[in-house]
């Protein structure tokens, strides 16, 4: 049985990673604020919204307490570690990409076809034989 592990370092790196997708959440949730108060969505009065607030109406998809974030973030690494890593780096230029350009038909369209390639990818097949075959995934 083959089994996947990750190094301390790349456990740093997918921390940092982490950290870079941080900041492009930050830039969506500040993209669709905007976009929400000139839809009127929100009151023009608004200086704060709650984070549960924010979860609610989805603009964060969960909200963790500043004593629990270290621990939620190596949870977060952990999972990533599992994932496909050339799934992933798509995943990751995709995020990059949509958080620097306003969501139209086109980039809908690219981001389906990007998502069917993965689908359709030998690695998708390993993660599929994988979890049917209760073992962990082979990425070599």
């Amino acid at each position: 049985m083959n089994h996947s592990y990750i190094s301390r370092t790349g456990l740093e790196a997918l921390k940092k990673e982490l950290e870079e997708l941080k900041t492009v959440k930050r830039r969506e949730i500040a993209q669709r604020l905007q976009e929400a108060t000139e839809l009127g969505d929100l009151s023009e009065n608004s200086e704060y919204l709650a984070a549960r607030e924010a979860q609610r109406i989805g603009f964060v998809h969960e909200c963790v307490a500043a004593a629990e974030l270290d621990a939620r973030i190596e949870q977060l690494a952990a999972q990533l570690a599992q994932a496909g890593p050339q799934a992933l780096a798509r995943a990751k230029r995709l995020l990059a990409r949509v958080a620097r350009a306003p969501i139209t038909r086109k980039l809908a369209a690219e981001t389906a076809a990007l998502l069917a390639s993965v689908r359709a990818s030998s690695e998708a097949r390993e993660g599929l034989r994988a979890f049917l075959e209760k073992r962990k995934p082979d990425w070599r």
